[in-house]
């Protein structure tokens, strides 16, 4: 009995903080926040097919008429019902992705289509923000390198 309790005990520190809130969750909220590809494992339903996608996570939430948590991504690559839409716009439900892997890659350019307000999400946790990056991107097309471009290096390969 002891042994089954710690287990138990084991399991609720592994998949949830102390505010009851899924690590997966938060780590795909910080996937979004710092505009970071993700490779999920999908376990799908009875409509959707099982398999590992990669994925550019931009709204996390609650789903308008289920209230499940899901995320909307634009999925890469992968397994897809839709390969006539691929790469594409997906809607994941948070509690369907048995797996997450968050990758060190940067996503920098909003896809087609790109919509914060997603219809289908309500009670939004994040979204992502382009605005920072693509503000980067003008100052360096106007200005150009830095003098400094090795030191300028060697503050990316810290981050």
């Amino acid at each position: 009995m002891i042994s089954i309790e710690k287990n138990w005990k084991d399991f609720l520190l592994k998949e949830y903080t102390v505010l009851g809130l899924s690590k997966r969750y938060q780590a795909l909220g910080q996937a979004i926040n710092n505009n970071l590809v993700c490779v999920i494992e999908y376990q799908g339903d009875d409509t959707v097919s099982r398999g590992r996608r990669t994925i550019e996570p931009v709204v996390l939430g609650a789903h308008l008429r289920s209230g499940n948590p899901v995320l909307r991504a634009w999925q890469r690559g992968g397994a897809t019902d839709t390969p006539d839409n691929m790469p594409g716009w997906r809607l994941f439900r948070v509690d369907r992705i048995s797996k997450l892997d968050v990758t060190e890659e940067k996503f920098t350019e909003p896809r087609p289509a790109f919509d914060p307000n997603d219809d289908d999400i309500v009670g939004v946790d994040a979204v992502v923000n382009y605005t920072d990056i693509q503000e980067n991107w003008k100052k360096f097309l106007v200005e150009g390198w830095d003098d400094d471009l090795e030191g300028i290096i060697k503050d990316r390969e810290k981050n």
